[in-house]
């Protein structure tokens, strides 16, 4: 019986539906629009237990942001953690192909800026005189189903405390699809505020991965 862990690197890309948020800045006085187009870097881990292949980690997805004039700015930024358990249909030393099923939370800010506000320069100026500016919060959980594959580069073996491991430098590509099933209100200060545009985080992705790890015999000699 073996087991196997794997850190990786991701490279995500995902559109995100910004389209309420975009139609509420605009007739607010913002000519341009935030981007939908998202390329996160993801920190993850893989672990392997017979056929079972379980991932978990997070991403920061690159902030996005537009300005009013000189007036006022907004950041728009989302982070997600996730997990998913797939399945390897292939028995191959070299290969994986697995299906999986998952959670996404994506935790969400949203900072708006009064650019015509004077930069307080010390601690005193912020509590004396509190700048103009807010920062919005929304968490929203997806199901995540999606297929997965691997290469498995071994690329040499070394000595455990268990014995004998092998190092594989796994390279693959994962692609699936986002159901939103949980809708997340917009809040300020842990208040949800009424009548805020809604993101729809539903849709296709797909990632490219490059990891590093060990095969472990985990029985007893």
């Amino acid at each position: 019986m073996y087991g196997e862990a794997y850190f990786n690197l991701q490279l995500k890309s995902k559109n995100v539906d910004l389209s309420e948020l975009n139609q509420f800045l605009s007739t607010n006085g913002y000519t341009s629009s935030l981007s939908e187009d998202f390329m996160p870097l993801c920190l993850g881990v893989d672990m392997v237990f017979k056929r079972f292949v379980v991932g978990m980690g997070f991403n920061v997805m690159n902030s996005k942001s537009v300005k009013k004039q000189n007036q006022s700015q907004i950041i728009y930024a989302n982070q997600e953690f996730f997990i998913d358990i797939g399945y390897d249909l292939l028995k191959n030393e070299k290969l994986r192909l697995y299906p999986f099923v998952g959670f996404i939370h994506n935790s969400v800010s949203l900072d708006i800026r009064d650019l015509q506000d004077t930069i307080p320069t010390n601690f005193q100026e912020v509590f004396d005189n509190p700048s103009n500016n807010a920062t919005l919060f929304q968490g929203v959980t997806n199901i995540d189903l999606g297929l997965g594959f691997n290469y498995m580069f071994f690329i040499g073996e070394r000595k455990t405390t268990c014995g004998k491991a092998k190092i594989y430098l796994p390279i693959g590509i994962k692609t699936g699809y986002n159901i939103q099933y949980s809708d997340g209100a917009w809040h300020l200060n842990n208040n949800p505020l009424n009548n805020s545009p809604a993101i729809d985080y539903s849709g296709p992705y797909v990632s490219i991965n490059i990891g590093y790890g060990i095969k472990q015999n985990l029985n007893k000699d």
